[in-house]
């Protein structure tokens, strides 16, 4: 029963902490252009391009760019946070009146299934993790 336990808190220490890089992650911009940054392979990714590219003139009105936001999302994340395994990035919806969109993070954190919401405050380009 104390394993189970422990397990338990462990396993919530590493969601925590998983949340907390992707947080770090997406809210670092780098220097690069959105087609820059997707043209790199996931190996020429490094400390000198870390986080997302300047994504703040894509426009969440554009289905091309919503795809081109989820495609550096799902890019940055393989790059960058090795725990979380088989990322399938999907925007869910954009609410005009709050200028919030959210966008579903799905994969694997160990062996266990997990899926993070983000919300995109578009007024300051900023996500939050859930």
């Amino acid at each position: 029963m104390i394993r189970l336990l422990e397990d338990k808190y462990l396993q919530d220490d590493i969601h925590f902490s998983v949340k907390s890089n992707f947080d770090y992650i997406l809210n670092t911009r780098n220097t690069l252009t959105v087609n820059e940054f997707l043209s790199l392979q996931a190996s020429q990714l490094n400390s000198s391009n870390f986080g997302l590219p300047n994504v703040n003139k894509l426009s969440l009105a554009n289905e091309e760019d919503k795809e081109s936001l989820c495609s550096c999302i799902k890019l940055a994340l393989n790059s960058f946070e090795p725990r979380f395994k088989n990322i399938n990035v999907s925007f869910q919806n954009y609410d005009k009146n709050k200028r919030v969109a959210k966008i579903c993070v799905s994969g694997f954190i160990d062996v266990n299934n997990a899926t993070i919401n983000l919300f995109l405050h578009v007024s300051v380009w900023k996500f939050n993790c859930e």
